[in-house]
């Protein structure tokens, strides 16, 4: 239990860190950590998702260098709120992994906008199996 509070306190850590650089939507932990299936190796997947200006991979490294001192397995996953929601419309299997079984890590209002996208998909018909996601018809 304590290692799992100290894990914790370096994921806070790490948000917070990324909370200084950018203008940040949310942060979600999700994959095998959120889900408490995860093996001592598994590494922490996050969605940031925050007002990014530069290219993908760009935002990768730029965001690495900003947590370098988080002694965390930490996998970045970062779009802007408009990718977010596009990406979710087209069934992509990461966004909705994230947004049905993660954590939230931090969020402010416009979160909102991505949550209620998702809670419509599912209303229409979202549905994720073992091995695709089901999209219904717009």
């Amino acid at each position: 239990m304590r290692e799992k509070s100290l894990e914790y306190k370096k994921l806070i850590e790490a948000v917070e860190k990324i909370k200084s650089e950018y203008k940040v939507v949310a942060v979600l932990i999700f994959g095998s950590r959120a889900r408490g299936d995860f093996k001592p190796w598994s590494d922490y997947d996050l969605l940031v998702i925050a007002d990014f200006k530069e290219r993908y991979l760009d935002r990768i490294t730029n965001l690495l260098e900003v947590i370098s001192d988080v002694e965390l397995n930490i996998e970045l996953h970062p779009y802007t709120l408009d990718e977010a929601v596009e990406m979710l419309r087209k069934g992509n299997p990461m966004l909705v992994d994230a947004l049905s079984e993660g954590v939230i890590l931090y969020q402010n209002e416009d979160f909102n906008i991505l949550r209620s996208t998702y809670k419509e998909l599912v209303k229409r018909g979202l549905k994720k199996t073992n091995t695709t996601v089901i999209v219904p018809y717009p």
